[in-house]
């Protein structure tokens, strides 16, 4: 049998694997327009902002996407760090109820130079 349904373990892709898709919902191709959270690394677990879908790019391996930011600057990203919203979550975060704004975050070294410039932006 498999893990059963709140017992998930962590082994799972953690080694690298070859970019399979999560499977299910999170692991769909996204088309524009599509409010996603965000998810943010960081050393305290990071955090997560909603963004819009602006488009699919399939030109590399694996697929990646253009989203809009919180702050109206756009991003590039993986499908792995995006996570279909629903439509309650997105009329929370906009009512300020959930999430957060992702340049109100601080930048961790590994959104590299683009986070380096939204923070210089921001200034």
């Amino acid at each position: 049998g498999g893990v059963p349904n709140g017992g998930v373990r962590g082994e799972h892709g953690a080694a690298g694997g070859g970019g399979g898709s999560s499977g299910g919902l999170n692991g769909a191709p996204l088309a524009a327009g599509t409010r996603c959270w965000y998810l943010l690394a960081g050393p305290r677990g990071g955090g997560r902002c909603l963004v819009e879908v602006l488009k699919a790019h399939y030109d590399d391996s694996p697929p990646y996407y253009s989203v809009r930011m919180p702050n109206g600057l756009e991003r590039s990203t993986v499908r792995e760090k995006l996570q279909f919203a629903s439509g309650a979550d997105v009329a929370a975060a906009a009512a300020g109820a959930n999430g957060v704004a992702c340049d109100e975050l601080p930048t961790s070294a590994s959104e590299g130079a683009d986070g380096a410039a939204a923070a210089a932006a921001a200034a």
